[in-house]
């Protein structure tokens, strides 16, 4: 049997007690619409006009129908084919603190009563309870609470039993491109395909006099390739070619070599090196880093792939006993940073120095 007159959506729908009508939304041209079909007459009716989609309620008389759309209360009144909106008020406490608490103290029931066992895991369980317990009240939001709960969950393998965040928003993550592969590749692993080298690799070919001709084994240096970037290129990679028309100028960015990661630790103003001399001096300790010194900490960031960043790591690992057993006499001293603290973290050269040689000046 039809019920529209037109093909639509149907929401809702609501029988009298009788059974011989039936009231119904239907969306056909601008949102939904209230209808009423006779089964006896197998017509059916247009009652109101974009009453909205939603649950229907009928009244215990079967005169009024309430509709619940929108987040809003709606009455109508059959009869009249009126809408009267229902005022309600329905507050909601949010203690996000107080549920993360009682999340935490519920994953902990639940482990105990359903995985822990003493004289299998051999821990205290309730000792790590009060131990992870202490860190709630720092927590304010949900992504560090379940890295916490997750680290709790650990000690015991239980991760398995949930602590799992997942953001709201619905915005591509970081690096969710992926990456792709050589399908013609047959070695161990995974190949990753150089997007760039290939396509040079076809346009410069080593054919005629002049030619540049290169073996298998020449490898293009990733600054050489990057500055030869074009928007095919950053289209066959993903980036969807309607923001790639929005980019009139590609601009790119070298790795960076030891000697501008050298100008980093002792140019400007607030260099990394600069930092220490000025926090040692405090103490009458002149501090001095030999060249070589510099150049392995530039060497390890480097290796390490992280660039300027981990450059204040390296020199942290280095000064960090220094920092705290040098100050402890109160003679004029000198610390020379080698290049064997560095690489091998030896004690460095300290040499008894006058007064006047202690201070420092800030460039």
């Amino acid at each position: 049997m039809r019920l529209t007159v037109n093909s639509s959506f149907l929401g809702d729908a609501v029988l009298t007690q009788k059974g011989d009508k039936l009231y119904y939304c239907a969306a056909f041209e601008n949102g939904y619409d209230l209808w009423e079909h006779n089964f006896k007459e197998n017509t059916p009716k247009l009652l109101i006009k974009g009453v909205g989609g939603g649950t229907m309620f009928p009244d215990t008389k079967g005169e009024n129908i309430f509709l619940v759309s929108g987040g809003q209360l709606k009455k109508i009144e059959i009869k009249d084919s009126k809408t009267k909106p229902i005022a309600f008020k329905a507050e909601f406490s949010y203690r996000p603190a107080k549920e993360r608490e009682y999340i935490f103290h519920h994953t902990w029931r639940q482990v105990l009563d359903k995985f822990y066992d003493p004289k299998i895991h051999g821990i205290n369980w309730a000792g790590y309870g009060k131990a992870y317990e202490k860190f709630i009240p720092h927590i304010n939001n949900n992504y560090d609470f379940a890295e916490m709960l997750s680290e709790m969950l650990g000690e015991l393998n239980g991760s398995h039993t949930g602590a799992r965040y997942r953001s709201a928003s619905s915005a591509p993550a970081t690096a969710s491109l992926g990456a792709f592969y050589d399908n013609n590749y047959t070695g161990d692993g995974l190949k990753i395909e150089e997007i760039i080298a290939k396509r040079l690799k076809t346009d410069n070919s080593g054919i005629g006099f002049g030619a540049n001709v290169k073996t298998k084994n020449d490898k293009p240096v990733f600054n050489d390739l990057i500055h030869k970037v074009r928007p095919e290129d950053l289209i066959k990679f993903g980036i969807i070619p309607e923001i790639i028309g929005r980019l009139p100028v590609i601009c790119t960015l070298e790795e960076l070599t030891e000697d501008d990661l050298l100008k980093i630790l002792t140019e400007p103003k607030n260099a990394p090196v600069r930092q220490y001399q000025e926090l040692l001096a405090m103490d009458k300790v002149k501090l001095e880093f030999e060249h070589n010194a510099l150049l392995a900490v530039a060497k390890k960031a480097i290796e390490r792939k992280t660039g300027a960043r981990s450059l204040r790591g390296i020199l942290e690992d280095v000064m960090l006993d220094i920092m705290y057993e040098i100050p402890q006499s109160d003679e004029p001293r000198k610390v020379i940073i080698t290049k064997d603290c560095i690489e091998n973290h030896t004690q460095p050269k300290i040499e008894p120095i006058s007064t006047d040689d202690t201070q420092t000046k800030s460039e």
